[in-house]
């Protein structure tokens, strides 16, 4: 039996995501749009060419009547039927869950522990993993995934949809004239994902006034001032997804530049573990591999977030 994601899951999955009418990158430099539609979606990319006969970029925007119908689309055709062909899930609370989970980690998710788990019938086991764990991105653990992946387990578990139902607007944006604490649930998770943002305000420059994880004047001038001075973000105060995400990439961008150091010190390590192992010299074969390994790695990833390492780096040196 193919289920088919409800109402309530559509909405738990934009809540989730958050609704972004403009494309803008995401915490790991993804070219993002609405509810974390990207390039990578084969649904998407077919009617995003259909439509706009070009590839998603900075500066496109997208309708709230265009999102929705993909949202379900892409839901159901990409992520629901790996959901239905990999998990077989027979409760619709079930599928909707893990369609959400596998929307957010991608389609290959659902291989993974927590999937094998409700597939072989452990709920209460795939609840445990899915609170656990899966909450990086950039290497970084993320207060707003930890949240999310609480809430994924919930609705498996208990058919617990949260504030499904509700005035539909973002996940946890902060700020909104429309998004009062109502519209969520759980005021610690919010008050824990303010601390988190209000942190990296801080450390970037802007400040939000004390780490508290309330809003008030000081952090939404420290968002502002923030905004302004990243291109491709809305200049409104509002702490939501996409400046969420630009905050996210400051850190992976930070992380990177890092990584470039480390290099030598990965290659040599490399080095030594093969020689407690063998009794011949295999690192002139190894080591190099690993240091091609790893330069790419950095390459690529600083090619990623070159706009962010570069705003860091005179930040940093100013």
């Amino acid at each position: 039996m193919s289920l088919s994601l409800s109402p309530g899951g559509a909405d738990f999955i934009a809540r989730r995501e958050g609704k972004v009418y403009h494309a803008y990158r995401d915490a790991v430099g993804v070219v993002t749009i609405y509810t974390g539609f990207t390039w990578g979606s084969a649904v998407f990319r077919d009617y995003w060419m259909k439509t706009r006969g070009h590839k998603l970029r900075m500066g496109d925007t997208i309708t709230e009547e265009e999102g929705q119908h993909l949202l379900m689309v892409v839901a159901d055709t990409e992520y629901g039927a790996a959901v239905n062909a990999s998990i077989r899930p027979t409760e619709q609370h079930h599928y909707d869950g893990a369609t959400s989970v596998a929307f957010n980690l991608g389609k290959g998710s659902v291989t993974w522990r927590w999937a094998t788990a409700l597939r072989d019938g452990h709920v209460a086991r795939c609840a445990a993993l899915l609170r656990a764990g899966y909450n990086t991105a950039g290497g970084r653990r993320l207060q707003g995934l930890v949240n999310r992946r609480r809430l994924e387990a919930a609705l498996i578990e208990h058919g617990d949809y949260a504030d499904a139902g509700g005035v539909a607007v973002t996940a946890a944006r902060f700020g909104a004239r429309d998004d009062a604490a109502a519209n969520d649930n759980d005021a610690a998770d919010r008050e824990k994902k303010l601390i988190d943002y209000q942190r990296l305000l801080k450390a970037q420059g802007f400040d939000p006034g004390p780490i508290d994880g309330k809003w008030g004047p000081s952090t939404r001038k420290a968002v502002l001032a923030f905004q302004r001075s990243h291109d491709g973000l809305v200049n409104d105060g509002i702490l939501g997804p996409a400046t969420m995400a630009a905050l996210d990439r400051t850190e992976v961008a930070k992380g990177t530049t890092n990584a470039a150091g480390l290099m030598s010190l990965a290659a040599a390590g490399a080095g030594g573990a093969v020689s407690a192992f063998s009794d011949f010299d295999v690192t002139a074969f190894i080591v190099p591999a690993v240091a091609v390994a790893i330069a790419g790695a950095v390459v690529w990833a600083v090619w990623k977030n070159a706009d962010e390492i570069g705003r860091w780096w005179r930040a940093s040196h100013a």
